[in-house]
């Protein structure tokens, strides 16, 4: 197997490119280096809204005003990224 090497591949995109093709309907993954105080602030707000019916893009918009109530820099609340559907809901039973 040879491998080949790839200055500005960005492996992220690369990575929820597979699991798109997986099945999975959205992926939510940074775009650069994720701070670790982030998720304090981020995760707890965006499962709240998730739980309230609201879509992941509606939930990801809540969640990064959050962070940016903390840390106003895009630095921290721009880096989480959406990719596939934007409307996706949890179903309830």
């Amino acid at each position: 197997m040879i491998l080949k090497t790839e200055f500005f591949r960005n492996n992220v995109a690369s990575l929820v490119k597979r699991f798109i093709a997986q099945g999975y309907e959205a992926v939510i993954a940074p775009y650069w280096a994720l701070d670790v105080t982030v998720p304090k602030y981020w995760l707890p707000e965006f499962l709240n809204c998730l739980d309230a019916g609201e879509s992941v893009s509606q939930a990801m918009f809540s969640a990064s005003r959050k962070v940016y109530d903390q840390f106003p820099t895009p630095a921290a609340w721009a880096c989480l990224h959406l990719y596939g559907n934007p409307n996706l809901k949890i179903q309830e039973h």
